[in-house]
């Protein structure tokens, strides 16, 4: 696991081709010269080949045969491929400002601390319109969390305030496991499905603090063919039970009080019932979740 001190590598999980021109040539727009840009491709066509190599050597492109999930064995060659001390992920439908490199390098360096380096991001539409800034954690200026502070906010309010993997900066040595290998989405042992994303965000917040860059910086494009849609994403209803799995670890390590803790089921119960009409199996699944969480924690919810 050796990486190249200063080296950004801006790894693209690639599967369509619709936006992924785009994504790779905001990557390489980037105003952070000491970059690589790499695409992993998992899906079964040469489309996604055909593409990258019309950018030359400016792009290294590997076609990965670990389809396990919906892009996670993707995620996992990315990992083992690349080369830099941070990586930076781009999904293939979502796209970076220029600077957007340039700036998480700068705070990542200033913050040695932060084991998690993020922004803001705008939401855009279908074709890359921005429609609206996340900003889940009301900041105005750069800001500095502690990381369990983070994680608490996440376990009471079921809210994931980074965003999706384009989102942030990370160090290339923390995604991996104790054996050598690319971390599996899990925690505690427990694979997560749908909240890969979350599950990552609160393994780095425990190892350090989290800093964020309070303008957007990234483009996350939401539409009908992205996972975050029932109609096209077969696994969405991890999106929901994930969440579950989410609460437990965090109550787990001791950082949910039982009044928070409480909230947090609260939090569950309606996002289970908000979901109830199109994913009927919710039900019993949420009785299963509510009465574990009273038996581990003994508290009332």
């Amino acid at each position: 696991m050796i990486a190249v001190i200063g080296l950004v590598s801006i790894c693209i999980p690639a599967y369509k081709t619709r936006d992924l021109r785009l994504a790779i040539a905001s990557a390489l727009a980037q105003t952070y010269e000491d970059t690589e840009v790499i695409v992993s491709d998992d899906s079964p066509a040469s489309a996604v080949a055909d593409l990258c190599a019309t950018f030359g050597g400016n792009v290294r492109y590997l076609k990965n045969w670990d389809r396990v999930g919906r892009g996670r064995g993707n995620i996992r060659n990315l990992i083992r491929e690349s080369k830099g001390k941070y990586i930076k992920f781009l999904c293939d439908d979502d796209f970076l400002a220029p600077h957007c490199v340039k700036e998480l390098v700068n705070l990542a360096e200033q913050t040695p601390s932060a084991r998690l380096v993020a922004s803001l991001r705008y939401y855009t539409d279908s074709e890359g319109n921005p429609q609206r800034v996340d900003n889940q954690l009301g900041i105005s200026h750069n800001t500095t969390m502690m990381g369990k502070d983070l994680v608490r906010f996440v376990g009471t309010t079921l809210i994931n305030p980074i965003g999706e993997i384009t989102t942030p900066l990370l160090y290339r040595d923390d995604l991996f496991d104790a054996s050598g290998e690319p971390w599996n989405f899990e925690l505690d042992g427990t694979p997560f499905y749908g909240l890969g994303d979350v599950a990552l965000w609160i393994k780095l917040a425990q190892l350090g603090s989290v800093k964020i860059h309070a303008e957007p910086l990234s483009f996350f494009r939401y539409g009908h063919d992205s996972n975050s849609s029932p109609d096209y994403n077969p696994e969405f209803i991890y999106l929901i039970t994930d969440w579950f799995l989410v609460l437990r670890h965090i109550a787990r390590c001791g950082l949910l009080g039982a009044e928070d803790l409480a909230l947090g089921a609260a939090r569950l119960r309606d996002l289970y019932q908000h979901w109830s009409d199109r994913f009927p199996q919710l039900g019993p699944l949420l009785a299963e979740a509510l009465s574990s969480l009273r038996q581990e924690f003994n508290i009332v919810c």
